[in-house]
């Protein structure tokens, strides 16, 4: 049997004020409507109902609803009597009609999943980008036009969804914050019948897209929109051996939308290690992020409202047995049921350190095998894990000096960023560094020249550089390399990037190269105090995973 696991420490975060009382007026004009005005019934079911999810009720049984809306007495008995299933079934189809005519123009759609007595609020409305659109700064600097398109979910037309191959991964993307900027394209995939579970191997062919290779200490992540509502839709971020060796944390919809970490070793399932939550907020299909984090034989699944601040989900699962070569991939299908197509929206996948939920204390960079800490400064730099982020500082008496965490540069294309905190002084500089043997060292930064800088600096001393963020918020730094070709962007949300200077090529032997963390502080600077430079991660963008293989070997 297995184990429904419901830690505190997983606990969804609080829907706000202002979130409520939209859902309630579009539950209103629901309720107002034309669709409904007809059936007294079906408008007080629905304000009922709606009423139980707004104030974050995940279930109600049939005596309650055959109480409270038709007014039955204590005789009601549900395996005789079909009242409360046929008028949920009504207010489910009237929905649909209401949704599809008269509230088409409707952000906020209200829906009834099967199954189930709770709506689920969420917002329909997303932006379609042509897939010839490649989004975020490593494309080319001429800007282009948006090409974008609105629909609702369930109206993509069927001849943008077939494929010879199996279904078409549409590209999508929120709109960016502020008109200027390039919003990176999520990755869409149209759940379908199939899964990994056993034996079979009868997924989609686009239902599981792999990524890079997952090292010792290292998340995979990404941030998913998904509002499964019917039985056996499921999506989310897996650690992928083969088809079957495999863990992984997402959405699972059973008898209603849940949680599910669970994971396979030869083709058998793990009953007793799962973990399920009931998802509180999958209902309003607002996003959150997932991560799954590998150390040693042992997998830890974390869970965000924003990707900053995170929670455990359960406590984590030992599975030996998985092979030594593991990538981060995402999936999204139906289970082996033939329930209706789902959406899965997925942004900024990534994989690699990250420096959250972890014991305080001095780092230990041995416990990511495939990075390497150098220093030139000897005592006088310290690095630490603290407050969720790695922090590293310099003493008052280290001049000319350097800290670096690197690791091998990938080969062919790839992107590289992290999220820093760090208010420089006069001398010293923080973020991504790109060396090698013969191809000198490129360094995307902040530092401070008479005000805050980024700066794409260079070993020939061919500074290109833009002005800080107000305030110098925390700030995602990003290197991309295009047929050798690395552009330098930054961004305060992950979503706008701006781009700093013009691409720079690289020189002498890819195979040397390095890319990573860095800080400085300069010989000529004073002892001053020194903030700490603090790194919430540094890890691989990837914004073009590749399909499993069919052989099921990744």
């Amino acid at each position: 049997m297995m184990d429904k696991h419901e830690p505190d420490t997983a606990a969804a975060p609080a829907v706000s004020k202002a979130e409520v009382e939209a859902f309630r007026a579009a539950l209103q004009r629901v309720t107002d409507s034309e669709a409904f005005a007809g059936s007294r019934r079906m408008s007080e079911f629905l304000q009922f109902t709606g009423q139980a999810a707004l104030e974050g009720r995940t279930e109600i049984d049939q005596y309650e609803i055959a109480e409270q809306v038709l007014h039955r007495n204590e005789d009601f008995n549900p395996l005789d009597d079909a009242s409360v299933r046929k008028l949920a079934s009504q207010v489910r189809s009237k929905l649909e009609e209401y949704f599809e005519g008269e509230g088409a123009a409707e952000q906020l759609v209200i829906s009834l999943p099967r199954r189930s007595y709770i709506p689920r609020f969420r917002y329909r409305v997303v932006e379609e980008t042509s897939p010839e659109q490649q989004a975020g700064p490593a494309a080319s600097g001429e800007p282009r036009a948006q090409g974008r398109r609105r629909f609702g979910w369930w109206l993509v037309p069927v001849a943008l969804l077939l494929t010879v191959g199996g279904w078409l991964a549409l590209r999508w993307a929120p709109p960016p914050e502020a008109e200027g900027g390039q919003a990176p394209s999520a990755i869409v995939i149209l759940t379908q019948r199939g899964d990994l579970r056993g034996k079979p191997l009868d997924v989609a062919a686009d239902a599981v897209r792999v990524g890079p290779e997952l090292e010792q200490g290292e998340d995979a992540v990404v941030e998913l929109t998904f509002a499964p509502e019917s039985a056996t839709q499921q999506a989310g971020v897996m650690v992928l051996g083969d088809a079957d060796h495999f863990v992984r944390f997402g959405q699972h919809f059973k008898d209603r939308a849940m949680l599910e970490q669970s994971f396979e070793v030869n083709a058998v399932p793990n009953q007793n290690q799962s973990h399920f939550l009931a998802d509180r907020l999958g209902q309003f299909g607002r996003p959150r992020w997932l991560s799954l984090r590998r150390d040693g034989s042992g997998y830890q699944a974390l869970i965000s409202a924003d990707g900053f601040d995170w929670t455990r989900f359960a406590p984590p699962v030992d599975v030996p047995g998985l092979p030594p070569v593991q990538r981060a991939a995402i999936y999204a299908y139906n289970g082996r049921s033939d329930g209706p197509s789902a959406v899965a929206a997925f942004n900024g996948f990534r994989s690699g350190p990250a420096f959250h939920n972890r014991p305080e204390g001095p780092f230990r960079a041995a416990d990511f095998p495939a990075w390497r800490e150098d220093s030139d400064c000897g005592a006088n730099t310290s690095a630490s894990l603290y407050g969720g982020a790695l922090q590293v500082g310099f003493a008052p008496s280290a001049v000319g000096c350097n800290w670096y965490f690197t690791r091998p540069a990938p080969e062919g294309d790839w992107s590289f960023a992290t999220l820093m905190d760090f208010l420089p002084v006069s001398g010293s500089a923080a973020g991504l560094v790109v060396r090698g043997t013969g191809s000198g060292s490129t360094h995307l930064s902040r530092r401070h020249f008479h005000s805050n800088m980024l700066t794409l600096e260079r070993t020939h001393d061919e500074d290109q550089r833009i002005n800080d963020f107000p305030g110098a918020p925390p700030v995602i730094l990003r290197l991309d390399v295009r047929d050798d070709i690395l552009t330098a962007s930054a961004s305060r949300d992950g979503r706008k990037y701006v781009p700093i200077g013009d691409g720079v090529r690289l020189t002498g032997k890819r195979e040397n190269l390095r890319i990573g963390l860095y800080t400085m502080i300069a010989h000529w600077t004073s002892e001053a105090p020194r903030p700490p430079a603090r790194f919430r991660w540094v890890q691989r963008l990837v914004e073009r995973p590749e399909p499993m293989q069919r052989t099921g070997k990744p």
